[in-house]
């Protein structure tokens, strides 16, 4: 069970980073440290095998799977036609 929690956590944490463009505005809006949703990112990145964003010390830009990563966590919400 801890597993899928840390799944869902790393999700949230990814798509919160996309729509507010830092970890530390991704952060602030989830009640974490910047710390810790960059982690929870990290261990996503890890279990899917890809970077979903480059990091430097003072920027953050996306990988070429956070399209498509994106799309697929949001397929859910999507209605159907």
């Amino acid at each position: 069970m801890k597993g899928i929690l840390n799944e869902m956590a790393g999700m949230v944490a990814f798509v919160r980073t996309v729509e507010t463009g830092s970890f530390s505005a991704a952060a602030k809006s989830l009640g974490l440290t910047p710390s810790a949703a960059s982690k929870s990112v990290s261990r996503l990145e890890l279990l899917l095998g890809a970077k979903l964003f480059r990091r430097s010390t003072r920027t953050l830009s996306r990988g070429r799977c956070v399209l498509w990563a994106r799309d697929a966590l949001d397929a859910p919400n999507r209605k159907r036609d």
